[in-house]
């Protein structure tokens, strides 16, 4: 457990602060509320950061992706993601704001991957042979007999096996374990050309639209970012609110892609859950999209989040670890 640190002693001094944060194990830093100045942090100089001393530097600086807007989004430090708690504070007669870093909990941890892929092989295992059987008995009910009726019913039995084999077969993509991670400085116009041709084979294509901050250059793998933006976008078509609207991938920052949807309300405290395998809304899917997505991001030490879950304006934020910035200047 953690120790506490008590502020409410009269007239602290920096000193006296410090040495109550360094008692903590989670990072933490103390800011000005407005400049967002860090004025004390019970972090020293590691072989990440390119500062000595984190006193009067920009907490945007230190903690990449920090956003004063959106405190779900994950902060990027010590070459790992996490999620920022923060905490508004009197002292010496300034209000100054406590920041947290808890490490992000999510489905990726190799116990749990494991346990994942240790049900998921057990139960392809006892259903493809059954179904293949019975697949194969329908084929022959159908040629064989005579009777409308007959045909009817084995054809109905043909489609029963083939949506269980679909799902199946999305449980099986959960297994595969050989995607390439390897990071690359890549122009989403020329990266556009790769992901279209999908949604033009779905008759979508006209439903997706395309904008950039800036350049519209992004750092991560090529392989990685287009299963999980398929799978993004996707998500984004199957829950929208009309059967019209558009979803948008939108890049932000070489570190940042936002997918946007008018999709339907997220209630707040589902927020991570949604990331959960099995959790859908719908009768013939099994709820593992998220799931595989945060899988992939995580493969590449990126981190997904649910930036906004309001009616019309769901956002999905694919948040890239940063290389060295020379890299696109």
């Amino acid at each position: 457990m953690n120790a506490s640190v008590d502020y409410t002693y009269s007239n602290p001094t920096i000193s006296e602060l410090e040495n109550s944060l360094l008692k903590l194990q989670r990072p933490i830093f103390v800011i000005d509320s407005k400049t967002h100045t860090i004025l004390s942090s019970n972090q020293k100089r590691n072989s990440y950061s390119r500062y000595d001393n984190y006193s009067g530097k920009q907490i945007k600086d230190v903690l990449l992706n920090y956003d004063t807007e959106d405190h779900r989004a994950p902060v990027f430090y010590v070459n790992t993601w996490y999620k920022v708690e923060e905490e508004l504070f009197e002292f010496d007669g300034e209000e100054l704001l406590i920041v947290t870093l808890n490490e992000c909990a999510g489905i990726h941890s190799q116990e749990n991957l494991q346990g994942i892929r240790s049900m998921i092989t057990m139960l392809l295992h006892r259903f493809r042979s059954p179904l293949t059987a019975i697949g194969g008995y329908a084929d022959i009910l159908s040629t064989k007999s005579d009777e409308s009726s007959s045909k009817l019913y084995a054809n109905n039995i043909k489609k029963g096996t083939f949506s269980i084999s679909t799902i199946l077969d999305e449980l099986e993509v959960l297994l595969q374990d050989n995607y390439k991670a390897e990071k690359e400085v890549i122009r989403f116009e020329n990266f556009l050309e790769k992901i279209t041709p999908v949604w033009r084979e779905k008759s979508l294509a006209q439903r997706l639209r395309y904008s950039a901050r800036k350049n519209g250059i992004i750092i991560g793998s090529s392989e990685l970012l287009i299963k999980i933006l398929t799978i993004l976008i996707q998500n984004g078509f199957d829950h929208s609110i009309d059967p019209d609207s558009e979803v948008e991938i939108y890049v932000k920052s070489p570190y940042c892609i936002e997918v946007r949807s008018k999709g339907k309300a997220i209630k707040e405290e589902d927020y991570e859950t949604i990331f959960n395998p099995f959790v859908t809304t719908r009768a013939d899917k099994l709820g593992t999209g998220l799931t595989l997505a945060r899988i992939l991001a995580h493969k590449m030490n990126a981190s997904i989040h649910l930036k906004s879950g309001e009616e019309g304006n769901v956002i999905f934020s694919i948040n890239l670890a940063p290389l060295e910035l020379a890299l696109v200047n």
